[in-house]
């Protein structure tokens, strides 16, 4: 979830996708990022429902990924189905939560995710509101969402960010090869050996989708 923080108070826009995929790897830090999706999407939804219920997850959270198993996917009425759910539980802990358009996960892909803004009530620490927030997620809709973000089509979908004549040329120029049939994932894992090449050196920016 993308989590900005105003002095006055928190404001969540949930798009599931966010702390998600990632979870499978390290949960923290769910609340504050928006969590991107695994280079391969590998674990299965009855991975999540056994990470689900060890956590402590809700009933209903686990309810709704065991349909899906069975269905075979995590789909858009299933996040909204549960953002209901972590809306109520916002709400009642004092909340404003306001409902959003559905927001695309990732331009031009047509999977969507539900979205809504949510600010802590007045008086509240930004770090209670944060454990608030978390706690509501991961008993309603954090397991379900790390499912969906990991699903093959979400994956392939969010890869592709990498897959443009922009990012090509800036690996090139920085002295890698890339070949013309090189995959969106392929470019994305090349671009990663790069940030990691990179990581200490000063004002570096990576070759990533948004490089203009």
């Amino acid at each position: 979830m993308a989590t900005q923080r105003p002095s006055s108070s928190i404001s969540r826009t949930a798009t599931w996708g966010a702390c998600l995929a990632a979870v499978a790897v390290a949960l923290s830090g769910c609340a504050s990022s928006q969590p991107e999706p695994s280079a391969s999407g590998g674990l299965s939804i009855a991975k999540y429902i056994e990470m689900a219920e060890q956590a402590g997850a809700d009933e209903q959270q686990i309810e709704v990924l065991e349909r899906a198993n069975k269905r075979g996917e995590v789909t858009f009425e299933d996040l909204n189905e549960l953002a209901q759910l972590t809306i109520q539980c916002e709400k009642d802990a004092g909340f404003t939560v306001i409902e959003k358009a559905p927001v695309e996960y990732v331009p031009g892909s047509g999977l969507f995710t539900p979205s809504y803004l949510s600010n802590q009530p007045d008086g509240m620490s930004d770090k209670v509101a944060g454990e608030v927030m978390d706690g509501c997620s991961d008993r309603y809709d954090t397991w379900a969402g790390a499912a969906f973000a990991d699903q093959p089509i979400v994956v392939e979908a969010y890869n592709n960010q990498w897959d443009t004549p922009q990012v090509r040329a800036c690996l090139k120029e920085r002295g890698y090869q890339v070949d013309d049939d090189m995959t969106g994932t392929e470019l994305n894992n090349l671009s990663m050996e790069d940030w990691m090449a990179n990581t200490n050196t000063p004002g570096f920016r990576g070759c990533d989708p948004d490089i203009g």
